[in-house]
């Protein structure tokens, strides 16, 4: 496998996970909104959606280090002499 082949499936995992972490958040969302309207205590809940979110942020961030990567030139191994 090349690298740039590697960094390739690296993009499209991180995008895949990207898109699954978004998915979850969205229900998440969802759920503490129900639990709201129906008076229940959405302190926990609240927590573990940050914490989603947050997740979600640090993958966004991993993204844009493959993207980094990829459009940087490869290093030269180093010479001895």
């Amino acid at each position: 496998m090349t690298q740039l082949s590697k960094e390739e499936a690296d993009l499209h995992k991180a995008e895949l996970d990207i898109a699954d972490a978004e998915h979850r958040v969205g229900n998440q969302a969802l759920r503490v909104e129900r639990l709201r309207q129906d008076g229940h205590d959405i302190s926990d809940a609240e927590r573990l959606l940050a914490s989603m979110r947050r997740m979600t942020e640090l993958l966004h961030d991993h993204r844009e280090l493959i993207l980094e990567q990829m459009v940087r030139p490869p290093e030269k191994a180093a010479t001895h002499g």
